[in-house]
Order: C-alpha cells, then sequence, then structure tokens
C-alpha cells in the first residue's frame, strides 16, 4: 500500500529528532573537550580504573537484560 506524504510526518519528525539531538551531542562534544582532557591528564590512572568498571558494569547490565529477556519472552 503506498502511503500518502503527509502519513510519514511521524517518521520524518523522528530523524529530524534524532539528528538534533546527535548535532548537539556533537556540538557539546567539540566545545567542552578540553575539561575531560584535563582531568585525565591530572586523575589518569584513577579514571582509567572508574571507566573499566563502568564498562564492566554496563556489559554485566545489558547482557543481565538480554538473558532476563531470553528467560522471560
Amino acid at each position: 500500500m503506498i502511503q500518502a506524504p503527509f502519513e510519514y510526518q511521524r517518521e520524518i519528525a523522528m530523524m529530524a529528532d534524532v539528528a538534533i539531538t546527535l548535532g548537539i551531542v556533537v556540538a557539546l562534544a567539540v566545545l567542552l573537550r578540553k575539561g575531560p582532557v584535563a582531568v585525565f591528564d591530572r586523575f589518569g590512572s584513577n579514571a582509567a580504573r572508574i571507566s573499566t568498571l563502568l564498562e564492566i558494569g554496563t556489559g554485566l547490565f545489558l547482557f543481565g537484560a538480554a538473558l532476563r529477556q531470553v528467560l522471560v519472552a
């Protein structure tokens, strides 16, 4: 079935929202990149450990969510 152009408004609005959000994230990352660099210069080893722990925690959380999805569904 062929949709009329006005039926695509929701999809176009969602894509525009994603584009705007990603544009804001990129602009903030470029403008504020000196802050994290200074933190890593000052507290490099501690920040690396914390980053590793966050990555492990995130991985375990995602694994648990996927496992739950498989077992419950």
